[in-house]
């Protein structure tokens, strides 16, 4: 973004970019992480953060209505 409008990624410029570990290290087809510059893992694990999430909020109810459901036989 300048300013208000979004603009097309420069190729020539550096971004700063956070993602999980998985990405970064070319997961998924994104090879572009894999060989980015100065790239360091920092913080908490993805499963660390979700316990984290889960503890404090506690009971943890999850939503399935309408997630799963049967396919046609």
């Amino acid at each position: 973004m300048e300013g208000d409008a979004w603009v097309p990624i420069d190729p020539a410029k550096t971004y700063l970019v956070a993602t999980n570990n998985f990405v970064r290290r070319g997961g998924d087809g994104y090879k572009l992480f894999a060989s980015a510059q100065n790239a360091y893992d920092f913080g908490p694990s993805l499963e660390q953060v979700v316990a984290d999430y889960m503890a404090a909020n506690r009971p943890y109810t999850p939503k399935l209505e309408g997630r799963i459901t049967e396919l046609a036989k």
